[in-house]
């Protein structure tokens, strides 16, 4: 049975992997929409899209977690 240790370590390899999944595909629709310019700047878009996917995993250790509440506000703004 795993430790806490270990499902925190699951939990933010699934969030890595979630996060460059999404990175991947807008610098995927960046190139789409590129697709006439050079391929000198499609080129920059992956590179910038690889190098933040290099930079995730550091700075989803080192930063603090943005918790956003979901859900409708509980008071009526009328």
């Amino acid at each position: 049975m795993p430790g806490w240790n270990d499902t925190l370590s699951y939990s933010l390899w699934i969030g890595v992997a979630l996060k460059s999944s999404a990175g991947l595909m807008a610098a995927g629709l960046a190139v789409l929409f590129l697709r006439r310019r050079s391929a000198a700047a499609r080129h920059v878009v992956w590179t910038a899209a690889f190098a933040a996917l290099l930079a995730l995993p550091v700075f989803s250790v080192l930063l603090p977690a943005l918790r956003v509440l979901a859900g409708s506000p509980s008071t009526d703004l009328r």
